[in-house]
């Protein structure tokens, strides 16, 4: 009898631990921590801003996959998840050439800075081998002149899909590796490997992201002075104010002035002493800003990367000379596809998306009055013929008193 309750007991507790052990299951494995790319183009000769770009990921939809592909699991914990803001600023450096890899791609005037994200899993714990989504979300908005996830599949979409990669590993839980894609609703799976990522044999992603890129929108202001007229003076110095509103506040922006000089000296026809052309302009806490500028006939300065919405105004200091607004120098010749440009855009207006061409024309003419004082010609060859009269004279003179 007590060997049969011994045995008993030993079943019993053999079973108990088999149960114990089932229901453990796998020990819950932590993720960890993540990255993708934040890309801002811009004009490669304007400056980054100082610009924030925010984040939030939520738990995607599951997808159920049939004909052996994989089912896609709702991310767990979400709100577990963190994510890093982006932070640009203008001391950042600008590249030009995109990083082999990168999804990026630049036009032949522009540049770009990027800065890396981290998402962090490391206080989500995943209990069961699978593929787990989570939505990836650009929260920014509204911020001058950008324009946001533009080179998307669909344009300024904002959302990314973000599948975290659970696989067993002999028994142990491991997170094989995190995907970004595009496509929220359907991912590329192989038959066998069960995902585009955990197996060499399995389908790649088509629509594999490592980040988002948003654009810095903004132009170029290019004025200048051109003088005009038989009176006109070529080498007096013409002074140009340039105000600046609703830019962005507290920056700098560059100033071209390759086309003018960075000081003058004054001469007889010039009636200002400080002669200095700035090579940036800063604006204020406000976004707005006022420069003076001194041109000569012929001189023109630009304005680098005003943002998209900035307003501007050009005033040129009274003179004696009749002023135009616009200059006749051409920008572009005229072709078959285009007509000629010229520097006659308003010197009042706001910034959009292509290069403004300003100016102002001084033109300057006397007119010689005729009818009252004869001309300067004439009276020079009358006088020209007195003088020789008088010396013929004198000659025959001499010569008949020494006869």
């Amino acid at each position: 009898m007590k060997r049969k309750l011994l045995y008993i007991m030993m079943t019993g507790l053999f079973f108990a631990s088999a149960i114990s052990v089932k229901a453990a299951g796998y020990a819950p494995v932590k993720g960890t921590v993540t990255q993708f790319n934040q890309y801002l183009i811009l004009d490669r000769e304007a400056r980054l801003p100082d610009v924030t770009f925010n984040y939030e990921i939520t738990a995607g939809s599951p997808q159920n996959y049939g004909e052996g592909k994989m089912a896609i699991l709702a991310g767990v914990s979400a709100d577990k998840v963190s994510v890093s803001d982006s932070v640009f600023s203008q001391t950042d450096a600008i590249s030009t050439t995109p990083a082999s890899g990168s999804d990026l791609t630049l036009t032949a005037d522009q540049g770009y800075g990027v800065k890396t994200v981290n998402i962090d899993f490391s206080q989500v714990s995943f209990d069961e081998p699978g593929i787990y989504r989570y939505l990836l979300t650009m929260t920014s908005t509204g911020q001058q002149g950008i324009r946001y996830d533009v080179q998307a599949a669909v344009i300024g979409s904002k959302v990314r899909c973000l599948d975290v990669y659970v696989t067993d590993d002999n028994g142990t839980l491991q997170i094989s590796g995190y995907v970004l894609h595009e496509n929220v609703t359907e991912i590329a799976a192989g038959q066998q490997a069960g995902s585009a990522f955990s197996g060499a044999d399995a389908e790649r992603l088509s629509d594999k992201s490592d980040g988002f890129v948003n654009q810095l929108i903004s132009a170029d202001l290019k004025f200048g002075n051109e003088v005009e007229g038989n009176q006109g003076s070529k080498d007096k110095y013409f002074k140009f104010t340039l105000t600046l509103d609703n830019a962005l506040k507290n920056t700098a922006y560059y100033l071209d002035i390759s086309e003018a000089e960075a000081s003058g000296t004054a001469n007889s026809a010039t009636i200002y002493e400080s002669l200095t052309n700035p090579t940036q302009i800063t604006t204020d806490d406000n976004g707005s800003a006022v420069m003076d500028f001194y041109l000569k006939d012929g001189q023109y300065i630009t304005v680098k990367g005003l943002t998209e919405n900035t307003a501007y105004d050009l005033k040129e200091a009274n003179e004696d000379y009749l002023r135009r607004e616009g200059t006749d120098r051409v920008v572009r010749p005229a072709s078959e596809d285009q007509p000629e440009k010229l520097h006659d855009d308003p010197v009042q207006g706001t910034i959009g998306n292509t290069d403004v061409y300003t100016g102002y024309t001084n033109t300057r003419n006397g007119v010689i009055p005729t009818g009252i004082i004869m001309s300067a010609t004439p009276g020079i060859m009358m006088m020209t013929g007195a003088i020789s009269s008088i010396l013929l004279l004198v000659s025959r003179k001499r010569k008949e008193s020494e006869e």
